[in-house]
């Protein structure tokens, strides 16, 4: 898990406000990644790409698999699975995310852990 952090929860939480605010502070970066990654995985001077996006997803995967385990997190949903659902849902931001626009990271971050903890729908 990641330093400091008390819990599974907590440690996604964390992981997706870095995330958002890795956009935002670095939203050129974060596209040209997105656009370009595939290409650069088979290119021997970039081989530091997929080796470090490798040790990324294992950050995550591993807190998805404590919250399993410690039953913070749903025991009936696949953790690779989900994991792609956060990657792809957070991270693909950046093609509509404006850095310089009246919504701020902090609020998107937000919405997005509302929305993961408690659904869509209403109770």
């Amino acid at each position: 898990m990641v330093e400091g952090s008390a819990n599974p929860r907590e440690t996604l939480d964390e992981l997706i406000r870095a995330s958002f605010a890795t956009i935002h502070a670095e939203s050129h970066a974060v596209a040209l990644y997105q656009n370009e990654a595939a290409l650069l995985n088979h290119v021997p001077e970039f081989e530091f790409v997929p080796k470090t996006g490798r040790a990324v997803e294992a950050v995550w995967l591993n807190v998805l698999v404590a919250g399993r385990e410690s039953g913070d997190f749903r025991q009936d949903l696949d953790s690779n699975i989900v994991y792609r659902f956060i990657r792809d849902t957070v991270w693909a931001s950046v093609r509509w995310y404006n850095p310089r626009g009246k919504l701020q990271h902090e609020k998107v971050a937000d919405q997005f852990i509302t929305l993961l903890h408690g659904g869509l729908l209403a109770r």
